[in-house]
């Protein structure tokens, strides 16, 4: 008995290795945000592919392609396929780790050895979209079931990499590291979010925003997550903000 069980395990791998496996894998919508890294704004018109990788699998997922919005995103259906896969960027590839692929996250880019290499004009954020239960069984729109990001992590990150006494250049290169859209004003009292949190809103000489979108999204509501940096007459941090906006979905 045990010799036959032995002998069909042999002969399932000696066919799988001559005509071809058969891979087990999901696929979900995943929102792709490009933006730029020197500047930290949205990147427009910009091709993306997913491709997969694989050898003797006869159900490989279809490589996908499509350009990002004016927004900087692009819709595109992606799959746990654990083979390999990676996503096209212009002309610089990014690999696609399953986690990232399923929680949502930042790409990774991995230089090759290549010393002529352009470094990459792009950052990539994955933000998966899921269905809850009620969704699934309703047939309602598709949302994220889970929070990507959360204001308390996003509040450590920041800690962290921009302590207070940071430069302009530091918060805005850590920003666009990250993927994150960001903009600089004079006018830091101008924004509303800071003026009713502090009386002395004017006197900050300046004010780098930042936006971290689609961080939760429920049935009505699509939420996101946005940074102030207010800066002294030294063009220094000295104080931040970070807080949950929410807007319709």
């Amino acid at each position: 008995m045990v010799q036959c069980r032995m002998f069909a395990i042999l002969a399932a791998f000696l066919s799988c290795q001559t005509t071809g496996c058969l891979a087990v894998y999901s696929t979900r919508p995943v929102d792709v945000v490009v933006t730029r890294t020197d500047t930290g704004q949205p990147a427009a018109n910009v091709p993306v592919k997913v491709s997969y990788m694989s050898m003797m699998v006869l159900n490989k997922p279809k490589d996908v392609e499509g350009a990002t919005d004016a927004t900087g995103r692009v819709l595109l259906p992606m799959a746990d396929f654990s083979c390999g896969k990676y996503l096209q960027v212009g002309t610089t590839k990014f690999a696609v780790e399953t986690d990232t692929l399923r929680d949502g996250g930042l790409l990774t880019y991995k230089p090759s050895a290549n010393p002529e290499e352009p470094i990459p004009t792009y950052a990539v954020r994955l933000v998966p979209r899921q269905r809850s239960l009620i969704q699934r069984v309703l047939g309602l729109p598709i949302g994220s079931a889970r929070k990507t990001r959360t204001v308390s992590e996003v509040e450590r990150e920041v800690d962290t990499a921009i302590p207070l006494g940071s430069s302009r250049r530091d918060i805005e290169a850590w920003l666009a590291g990250q993927g994150i859209e960001f903009s600089y004003s004079d006018q830091p009292a101008s924004y509303s979010q800071i003026a009713k949190r502090d009386a002395e809103a004017s006197s900050y000489q300046g004010i780098v925003v930042g936006i971290i979108r689609d961080t939760d999204r429920s049935l009505f509501v699509t939420g996101s997550i946005q940074l102030f940096f207010l800066l002294d007459a030294e063009g220094r941090l000295a104080w931040r903000v970070v807080e949950w906006v929410g807007t319709g979905s």
